[in-house]
C-alpha cells in the first residue's frame, strides 16, 4: 500500500522543483548572454588598439585640444549609440544612472561604433581610454566601483582604479581644464564604459 504525501508536502516539493528549474534556466541564460557580450572585440577595435603608439605623458597633463576633440568624438559616439538603440525599438535614457547595464549588454556593438568614430577622426584609442579614465577618477563617484567591477569581469587590459592614489596624481592643470568643461564632462561621463 503506497503512502500518499499530504497536500502541503506536494506543494513544497513542486515549489522546490520550480525553483530549481528557474535557477538552472537563469544560469544557462547568464552563460549564453555572457558569451555573446564577451565574444571577441570587433576587428576594427583590435587593429586601432594594436597600431596605437600613444603613451600617456609623464606629467599626466591633458592638452586642451585633445579634450575638445574627445568631447566632439564622444558626442558622435552617443549619436551612433542612440541610433543603434532606436533601430532595436528602445529609447535610451541618458539621465538614468543604470544606463550602463543597457550599454554593457551591447558592448561589442558600442566598440564598433567607437572604433569607427575614432578612425574617422584619426584619434588615438589609447588616448580616448586614458582621458575617460581621468574623467572617471575625478568625477565618477560610484561609477569608479562599477568600472572596477567590469574591469575585473571583462578582458580589459586596463588596471583597476585606485582612486586615492590616482586623484593625488591629478595635475592642477587638468583640474582647471575640467572646471572649464564641466558641462561636457557630465555628458561624456555617460560613456565611461568605453574606457574599459
Amino acid at each position: 500500500m503506497s503512502r500518499k504525501f499530504p497536500f502541503k508536502m506536494n506543494l513544497w516539493i513542486g515549489c522546490g522543483g520550480i525553483l530549481f528549474i528557474s535557477i538552472v534556466a537563469a544560469v544557462i541564460i547568464f552563460i549564453v548572454v555572457t558569451k555573446n557580450v564577451y565574444r571577441e572585440y570587433p576587428s576594427e577595435y583590435i587593429s586601432l588598439l594594436k597600431d596605437d603608439p600613444f603613451v600617456a605623458p609623464e606629467n599626466n597633463i591633458i592638452r586642451e585640444e585633445d579634450l575638445k576633440n574627445y568631447f566632439i568624438i564622444t558626442t558622435q559616439i552617443r549619436s551612433g549609440i542612440a541610433t543603434l538603440f532606436e533601430k532595436e525599438g528602445y529609447q535610451l535614457d541618458w539621465n538614468n544612472s543604470k544606463n550602463y547595464l543597457n550599454l554593457f549588454s551591447h558592448l561589442y556593438e558600442l566598440r564598433k561604433i567607437q572604433a569607427s568614430v575614432l578612425k574617422q577622426h584619426r584619434y588615438s584609442m589609447k588616448k580616448y581610454k586614458w582621458i575617460t579614465r581621468q574623467i572617471v577618477v575625478n568625477f565618477g563617484g560610484r561609477i569608479v566601483k562599477q568600472m572596477n567591477i567590469l574591469i575585473g569581469a571583462t578582458n580589459s587590459s586596463e588596471p583597476v582604479i585606485d582612486s586615492l592614489n590616482e586623484l593625488k596624481k591629478t595635475p592642477q592643470e587638468n583640474l582647471d581644464l575640467f572646471f572649464r568643461y564641466e558641462d561636457e564632462i557630465k555628458s561624456a561621463l555617460n560613456l565611461w564604459i568605453l574606457g574599459l
